[in-house]
């Protein structure tokens, strides 16, 4: 097989593996309905991939990369920490609405109870670095409301968030709600959660 080839025929089965994950999750997808998807023979899966475990780590990290080049990143961004956080919140919306696909797999593949340690510790990764980005824009609107653990508050909201996306993601597979409304719904809790634990005196 040449390099050119093979990394056509690579793209051929992540495309496929990616495609049978989204539809019928990790369980379903055997190695013999990707290639059958794929319209490539067997032998030629092994080529690039170790087993299945290996394969759904390779369409999580095809997937990941032009996920998170398209994602904002909070120093690229102008105004003051809430302009900034309101602007994140919607640009992130923008990207997630373009890719519906990747973000049911990778919810899919996090959920699910693997065996296999890599295709978790791959999610686990994937979560790790959204929380790291979503804590960096919040930090400051926390910072600038006088709390003093405003990196541990920051991290526990940016974790919020993503339990509200990953709501959002089951929606708008079910559904077609947009990501907008749920950012949006992501963004006002994450405000009021700063607005009590800064004044504590005010009513939930």
């Amino acid at each position: 097989m040449t390099q050119e080839a093979g990394a056509s025929s690579k793209q051929v089965f992540l495309d496929a593996a990616e495609e049978l994950l989204a539809r019928r999750g990790y369980a379903a997808m055997s190695i013999s309905a990707v290639c059958k998807a794929a319209g490539l023979p067997v032998g030629s899966l092994y080529w690039h991939f170790k087993n299945k475990a290996d394969l759904a780590v390779g369409v999580l990290r095809h997937g990941t990369e032009r996920f998170f080049d398209a994602l904002p990143t909070g120093t690229g961004l102008d105004g003051s920490p809430l302009e900034r956080l309101e602007s994140y919140y919607m640009r992130a919306a923008e990207v997630f609405e373009r890719f519906p696909r990747y973000l049911r797999v990778y919810l899919l593949l996090r959920l699910h109870e693997h065996d296999d340690l890599d295709v978790r510790s791959e999610t686990l990764h994937i979560h790790e670095i959204l929380v790291d980005r979503i804590a960096g824009v919040i930090e400051p609107v926390a910072r600038d409301a006088g709390l003093a653990d405003a990196a541990a508050v920051a991290r526990e909201l940016a974790a919020m968030t993503l339990d509200i996306t990953d709501g959002a993601t089951v929606a708008y597979s079910s559904t077609g709600q947009d990501y907008v409304t749920s950012l949006r719904r992501a963004l006002n809790a994450v405000l009021a959660v700063i607005g009590r634990r800064a004044n504590p005196s005010l009513p939930a």
